[in-house]
Formats: structure tokens, C-alpha cells, sequence
């Protein structure tokens, strides 16, 4: 919707022109705005008991459940350093039927 220059005196605040115009930018940056404030932050115990009650659940679930978007949800994983964690237990729930499977594809 809205290109960026460099025209300006700043190379690292470069001057945004509008090309649909001034009045949807505003309404769009805001709307951003507060779907970003609407997010509810989860502590790292939140974040593993999901992750303990459920590890195959999909981050977009726990999103909606939560009230924040999937990318949140991975965000925060790897900021608490969950994202290997959960990975280790999905590794454990499916490791025996993972190897059921390939002896019956033999």
C-alpha cells in the first residue's frame, strides 16, 4: 500500500509516501496499532503448561485460545527457548508409532 524513499536528511527514518493515501495509511497503522496492544503476553509457566498438556497442538490454536497470532505464539517460544523443548516431547509422543510405521511400509 505505501512505498518507501530515502528522500529525507535521515537514511534511517526514510520519508514514507503514500500512494493510496494519508487517511488509510492512518487507519491501517492504527488498526495494527491495536491488535498489537489487544495482545495478551503469556509468562514461560503459561507457555509449558500448554505445552505439557498438549504438544501437538498447533500454534495457531494456542493462539486463538490465547488471543494472539501464531507468530506471537512462535516468538515467544523461541524467546523462552520452548521452541526445542516442544520439540523434544512431540519427539517422544511420536517415536514409537514412528517406527511401527516404517517396519509396516517394509
Amino acid at each position: 500500500m505505501c512505498e518507501k524513499s530515502r528522500e529525507g536528511s535521515n537514511p534511517f527514518f526514510p520519508m514514507i509516501k503514500w500512494t493510496v493515501g494519508w487517511k488509510l495509511a492512518v487507519f491501517c497503522s492504527f488498526e495494527l496499532f491495536k491488535r498489537w496492544r489487544n495482545m495478551t503476553r503469556l509468562t514461560r509457566e503459561e507457555l509449558e503448561k500448554i505445552i505439557d498438556e498438549n504438544p501437538l497442538r498447533s500454534l495457531s490454536s494456542i493462539g486463538e485460545e490465547t488471543g494472539n497470532s501464531r507468530v506471537a505464539i512462535e516468538k515467544w517460544l523461541k524467546t523462552y527457548q520452548l521452541d526445542e523443548y516442544r520439540n523434544r516431547k512431540i519427539k517422544r509422543l511420536r517415536g514409537d508409532k514412528a517406527r511401527k510405521r516404517r517396519d509396516y511400509q517394509n
